[in-house]
């Protein structure tokens, strides 16, 4: 098996607000998508600093490294908004992740993709 280093961010927004129960349920199910291996978890966490802090974080390991999700209120639009990232070692293809996305009525969704085994390219120098 060819190792990636596929990391994956997305943002987009729902009108309807998620509840631990169904953010655990929905990275699962993006988890199986992706045809990933479930390493721990979910785990949920909810943030109420206010404004803009207030809301869930869940945790997914996956064998070949993680999902991350967080979601609040974006009170501007007053939508949803979640922001993903995916990190793989194992291969996945992305579109299969937007199809999740609107399937599932996540909509304006904006990504980018890195390979960290190419992208990083920026050295750190002790100062």
């Amino acid at each position: 098996m060819k190792v990636e280093h596929k990391h994956l961010l997305i943002e987009c927004y729902k009108d309807r607000h998620l509840d631990a129960i169904k953010l655990e349920s929905l990275v699962v199910k993006l988890c199986k998508t992706i045809k990933a291996q479930v390493l721990g978890g979910p785990t949920t966490y909810y943030c109420e600093q206010p404004p803009h802090n207030m809301g869930w974080t869940c945790f997914l390991a996956i064998k070949q490294s993680h999902i991350i999700c967080h979601t609040f209120m974006d009170y501007v639009l007053m939508k949803e908004q979640m922001q993903l990232d995916i990190y793989s070692c194992k291969d996945f293809d992305i579109k299969d992740v937007f199809k999740f996305l609107e399937k599932n009525e996540f909509y304006n969704i904006k990504y980018k993709l890195i390979n960290r085994e190419k992208d990083l390219d920026n050295e750190y120098i002790s100062f």
